[in-house]
C-alpha cells in the first residue's frame, strides 16, 4: 500500500487514509485482542477531522489558485474586447 505523509491518498472508493494509530487499533481488533470500541470511536472521529481540515485547506487552495486563474481569463477577454472595439471606433471602446 502506498502511504504519504504529504499527501492524501486514496482509493478509487473514496476511502480516508487511516492514521498508523487507527490502523493499528483496527488489525488487534481483527486479531481478536481486546480492545475498547470507544478508543476506536474517538481515534476515528479525531483521523476524520484531522483529514476534514487537511482536504478544506486543500479545496480552498485550488479553489483559490482556479478562482485567480479565472479572473486573469475574464480580465483578458475583456481587454481584448476593449482594444477591438476601440480599433473598429465603436463606442464603449475606451
Amino acid at each position: 500500500m502506498r502511504r504519504s505523509s504529504e499527501r492524501i491518498l486514496t482509493t478509487h472508493a473514496g476511502s480516508l487514509p487511516r492514521p498508523e494509530h487507527l490502523t493499528s487499533l483496527f488489525v488487534r481488533r481483527a486479531r481478536g485482542e481486546g480492545v475498547d470500541p470507544v478508543v476506536i470511536a474517538k481515534a476515528g472521529r479525531e483521523a476524520l477531522r484531522a483529514i476534514s481540515i487537511e482536504q478544506k485547506a486543500w479545496a480552498d487552495a485550488m479553489g483559490a489558485q482556479f478562482g485567480a486563474a479565472k479572473l486573469r481569463t475574464a480580465a483578458k477577454t475583456i481587454e481584448q474586447i476593449r482594444r477591438a472595439v476601440s480599433s473598429r471606433g465603436l463606442p464603449g471602446g475606451q
